[in-house]
């Protein structure tokens, strides 16, 4: 199981296009499969799903570091950071046969 990769492209202040690459983990994946989490209407964060009498959703928790640069750990009650589930992918021209064509 692997999450799909997914490119941004955007335009920079010289006028070029900068490319970036995203993947979602894996473990975005099943926990998306297994219903502990959904999107959100805002794309910057998901939502933690509520337990039902026929699934049960276990706590879900991220780390950060705040103000002090201490590590925090938080719960994800609603919502967490989508960021926590993306990998950055290194792009390459190489990995993109076409991209010489």
């Amino acid at each position: 199981m692997c999450g799909g990769i997914f490119e941004s492209f955007i335009g920079n202040e010289t006028g070029g296009v900068d490319i970036f690459s995203y993947q979602v983990s894996n473990i975005a994946v099943a926990m998306t499969r297994d219903e502990i989490i959904e999107a959100s209407i805002d794309p910057a964060v998901m939502r933690v799903c509520k337990s039902t009498p026929t699934q049960y959703v276990p706590e879900v928790f991220y780390k950060y570091k705040n103000a002090y640069n201490l590590l925090v750990q938080e719960a994800a009650n609603p919502t967490f950071p989508v960021e926590y589930l993306l990998v950055n992918v290194c792009e390459s021209p190489f990995f993109f046969p076409w991209f010489f064509e």
